[in-house]
């Protein structure tokens, strides 16, 4: 009677261990990956330099794509990993992410010299083979001009300036767009509470 009772203890927990898995995937939000691509691995860099800014000529382009996502999906998460340089003391790179024309974030952040850029390398004399890394995250839904897969398809692009001090560089970079459905859309990329 032991071993039978053990035994039917164990079916009854391995039973409820997956109904619970089963129902804690129902209501998940898997994330997802649409792109994954890497540039400048060929002992080159992309230069900004002082007349490339965002007032100026909005930057120089980093990566542009299309990338397709399911209807489903509201929420793009855009990732730039990479090793970047400053040229002397004042120089700050800065960075953007557009999907579909707006800016994935159109605030404005402390030292950036527009609104939708953010700084994420200042020198302090020439700064060399840093490590940068940034997620923006932004809204999408089906483009409505669109037609058939076309309307998945959306517009990415990240950007690199220099505040004019000085020229900002990077290399060796890896873009990763992922997205998800986050189910109440009023929390999706929404400003958080301090």
């Amino acid at each position: 009677m032991g071993r039978r009772f053990l035994t039917s203890s164990l079916a009854l927990l391995a039973c409820a261990v997956f109904i619970a898995a089963t129902a804690a995937q129902s209501h998940a939000q898997n994330l997802a990956r649409y792109a994954s691509e890497f540039l400048l691995f060929d002992g080159t860099e992309l230069h900004a330099g002082p007349g490339d800014t965002p007032a100026i000529d909005n930057g120089v382009p980093i990566f542009s794509d299309h990338v397709q996502v399911p209807a489903s999906a509201n929420v793009l998460y855009v990732t730039l990993s990479a090793t970047g340089d400053t040229s002397n003391t004042s120089t700050e790179s800065q960075f953007t992410c557009i999907v579909d024309g707006t800016p994935c974030n159109a605030g404005a952040t402390f030292d950036a010299t527009a609104a939708g850029w953010i700084v994420l390398e200042e020198g302090t004399g020439d700064q060399d083979d840093n490590s940068i890394n940034y997620t923006w995250c932004t809204r999408i839904s089906p483009l409505s001009s669109a037609k058939g897969k076309d309307k998945l398809l959306h517009d990415v692009q990240l950007r690199i300036a220099s505040n004019g001090a000085g020229t900002a560089s990077i290399e060796a970079i890896h873009v990763f767009v992922d997205g998800n459905k986050v189910k109440n859309a009023a929390q999706a990329c929404a400003e958080g509470h301090s």
